[in-house]
């Protein structure tokens, strides 16, 4: 592809930042299948729980208590 989801949204994250509102990124993850093994769904995991970790640092402890 030509573009990538970061270059198609920045029209928005300007937007966003103009109005003052909060921007938050999108997650993405690649490579996904349909019949994952544990190590991927692991991995996979631990991306996101980073992901939703950088929105509020101080609250680490609630997200991974949330998904066990």
């Amino acid at each position: 592809m030509k573009f990538n989801l970061d270059d198609l949204t920045h029209p928005y994250e300007a937007m966003f930042d103009w109005i003052k509102a909060d921007y938050q990124p999108y997650f993405a993850y690649y490579g996904m299948t349909f019949e994952p093994s544990e190590e991927w769904v692991e991995r996979s995991v631990l991306l996101y729980l980073d992901f939703l970790n950088r929105f509020n640092p101080e609250k680490e402890e609630t997200v991974l208590l949330n998904l066990q």
